[in-house]
């Protein structure tokens, strides 16, 4: 409690740590397994389902590459073993699913499957649908992306309604106009966050090559510091979708929110990215044991859709407190400036 004067306000609650965000997140999807239908249901329609298959333009890519020497021969420098590339371009014929562009994870649902096609599964020879050129992989990639964020909307926005409380959920009616807005806010972030990414890659590269050519050690340098500031950008703004999704409508104001919540709670912020890089790749090994021709791949699935919702349930609990604190710490200061004047 905080005494001024005749007047009392009550001291701010400690904001919640990480491990009790996290621990949060565990037990709302323990308490709410509805949530794991939408990351569940992909994971096994990319599993069992029909893929879409790049395997026809690789091959064309390949053939390509052998009918133009001098081509093949700058590729071959930079290959650490050029007899391997056939088989590197059947592996990734194989493991590549446009139907992956469903999971728009960390703006949508996550997805074990996505990164991995399966040749065989329990069913036998997975069915393959041929995609054969190049404007038919961008037709095909953008509009799963555009579907992909619709289902990621619907899920982050029931994953925020159950962190909520009661007096905060929206109704029905209500929650749809939202789940709407946040996928057309999702969306057009997710694109204009790939424009970024190519308008910064494009100069860094070309730096980082002049700088090479000077001297190696300073090309190695520039390319660290590059990676190192987009690091920091992505960091700055990583609670972006946790904002839109529970509180703003516009853009704008939830990068400039997304800032404020790290740069007043930096490291907390970081202990949370940091517990959740090391769990998804501690269990990501784990998960990629199974078979995909055998139904253990199926428990593996649920495991990995579990752990990751409640790992994206634990960072909304974490943000949403952090900025219930940051309120009341604001109320705090208004109230005591009158004080101040006086």
């Amino acid at each position: 409690m905080i005494v001024m004067g005749k007047r009392q306000i009550a001291a701010p609650t400690p904001p919640m740590g990480v491990i009790d965000a996290l621990g949060h997140g565990l037990q709302a999807v323990a308490t709410h397994l509805p949530l794991l239908i939408l990351p569940l249901v992909l994971d096994v329609f990319l599993w069992l389902g029909p893929q879409l298959s790049i395997a026809p333009l690789l091959g064309q890519a390949l053939a390509f590459v052998r009918a133009n020497p001098d081509f093949a021969s700058a590729l071959n420098q930079q290959l650490p073993d050029p007899s391997a590339l056939p088989d590197l371009v059947t592996a990734a014929g194989e493991s590549i699913n446009l139907f992956g562009f469903l999971s728009t994870a960390p703006l949508g649902v996550p997805s074990m499957m996505a990164g991995r096609g399966a040749a065989y599964t329990p069913l036998g020879a997975s069915l393959r649908i041929a995609v054969p050129g190049v404007l038919d992989v961008v037709i095909w990639g953008s509009s799963l992306t555009v579907v992909g964020m619709l289902l990621g909307s619907v899920y982050l926005h029931l994953i925020a309604r159950t962190v909520q409380a009661p007096a905060e959920r929206a109704d029905r009616s209500v929650l749809a106009g939202k789940i709407v807005r946040g996928w057309l806010n999702l969306t057009l972030l997710a694109f204009l966050a790939l424009g970024a990414l190519a308008l910064y890659l494009v100069p860094l590269s070309v730096l980082t090559l002049v700088t090479t050519a000077v001297h190696p050690l300073l090309g190695g340098l520039v390319n660290s510091l590059g990676a190192f500031f987009a690091m920091y950008v992505v960091f700055t703004y990583v609670f972006i979708v946790q904002e839109v999704v529970l509180h703003s409508d516009k853009l704008r104001i939830a990068l400039r929110q997304s800032a404020l919540i790290v740069r007043t709670n930096a490291q907390p912020a970081a202990g949370l990215l940091l517990i959740i890089l090391v769990i998804n790749l501690g269990l990501g090994f784990v998960w990629g044991l199974p078979d995909a021709a055998t139904w253990l791949m199926a428990l593996s699935i649920c495991f990995h859709a579990f752990v990751n919702t409640a790992l994206i349930a634990g960072t909304f609990y974490f943000y949403s407190d952090r900025v219930r604190w940051q309120a009341e710490l604001a109320r705090i200061a208004a109230a005591q400036q009158p004080s101040a004047l006086a």
